[in-house]
């Protein structure tokens, strides 16, 4: 999500020292580095399966949901409306979207 009218120049402060936004990226295909990382260690028949989530996760929606989600921590809720002890974590709708997308793209079991 792109911020509407971002402002740099304050009355107390010019902000200098912050990178500015950048958007949808591809976190694959702009890292060189762990590109080569992977290759060097023999894990190159995964590229294509890392090229496909470095797209999905590099894109602002998804950004946006990372700070949803940690902006919302899981609330525990241990007693129900009728007084009923329920111990329950109920979660943002952010977290959940970012699991399916980390389910989605085997990040949960990848390593083995």
């Amino acid at each position: 999500m792109y911020p509407q009218a971002p402002q740099s120049r304050l009355p107390t402060h010019d902000v200098i020292n912050m990178p500015p936004y950048i958007g949808d990226q591809d976190l694959w295909l702009d890292d060189s580095v762990l590109r080569e990382v992977v290759q060097r260690e023999g894990a190159g028949w995964a590229s294509h399966h890392l090229a496909a989530l470095g797209r999905e996760v590099g894109q602002a929606e998804t950004f946006h949901q990372s700070d949803l989600a940690n902006r919302y921590p899981p609330e525990l809720k241990t007693f129900d409306r009728y007084g009923m002890r329920i111990d329950q974590v109920e979660f943002h709708p952010a977290y959940h979207s970012l699991m399916e997308t980390a389910i989605a793209h085997e990040v949960h079991s990848f390593a083995w």
